[in-house]
């Protein structure tokens, strides 16, 4: 009769610290559940934060290229209407050049009617401009 008593307590001993184990086992478990969402969530936020902080640095770097595109491209045309000015003042010296040219081959040289060639045009110019002028 003992002995089953004493049985009988060992196992209601060894169901209470079965169930205090279980009970313990249980509020461990949920502590480190809630503590891994606890992390989870304080990474998350860390990466949301990070992603955003990297989307407007994007943002400002393409903000910055765009703004210098479109300064490179007004410089671009600035220099070429430039360039397209100077080469209209060469075009224009140009035909200015030919005009004398064709005017100097289209004077007859003492009465000789064979064409004139550039070269002969231009000595006889020169021998013009060079020849000391009557006073």
């Amino acid at each position: 009769e003992q002995a089953r008593r004493e049985a009988e307590t060992l196992r209601a001993d060894a169901e209470r610290y079965a169930a205090d184990t279980r009970q313990t086992g249980e509020v461990y478990a949920t502590q480190q559940r809630r503590e891994a969402e606890e992390e989870a969530a304080r990474m998350q936020a860390e990466a949301e934060t990070r992603a955003r902080a990297t989307r407007q640095t994007a943002e400002a770097m393409a903000a910055r290229i765009e703004a210098s595109a479109l300064q490179r491209q007004q410089t671009i045309r600035d220099e070429s209407r430039s360039v397209e000015e100077k080469m209209q003042r060469a075009m224009a010296g140009f035909r200015a050049m030919a005009a004398q040219l064709e005017d100097l081959l289209q004077e007859p040289d003492d009465g000789d009617t064979r064409p004139e060639t550039l070269t002969d045009a231009l000595d006889a110019e020169r021998r013009r401009l060079t020849s000391p002028s009557p006073s």
